[in-house]
């Protein structure tokens, strides 16, 4: 981490339960510093599923589409649960998978 060079990668792996066995997805590529990742994390309050927001991948891939009724969920209640957080970059990000 020298100044000038490259950011760090942030990646994220999951380990998807699919029929009771696990289904290893892998690892995916977030779009993310590393400052953003841990502002995020907060913002979310960990919901499951956040890091597909900043992933290139499809919530209507098999194994992480149920991931998208959480994102969605998240998005719609913690505006107004924590209305100190702004919510409005995951919504669009939400918005542009859609």
């Amino acid at each position: 981490m020298a100044p000038g060079s490259s950011p760090l990668e942030i990646w994220h792996h999951d380990l998807v339960m699919t029929g009771g066995d696990p289904y290893p997805y892998g690892f995916v590529r977030l779009d993310l510093t590393y400052r953003q990742y841990l502002e995020t994390v907060l913002t979310t309050k960990g919901a499951r599923g956040w890091q597909y927001l900043f992933a290139d991948v499809s919530f209507t891939n098999g194994p992480v589409e149920h991931f998208r009724e959480n994102a969605h969920r998240m998005l719609d209640t913690f505006p107004e649960i924590f209305p100190g957080h702004d919510y409005t970059d995951l919504r669009k990000r939400w918005d542009d998978r859609q």
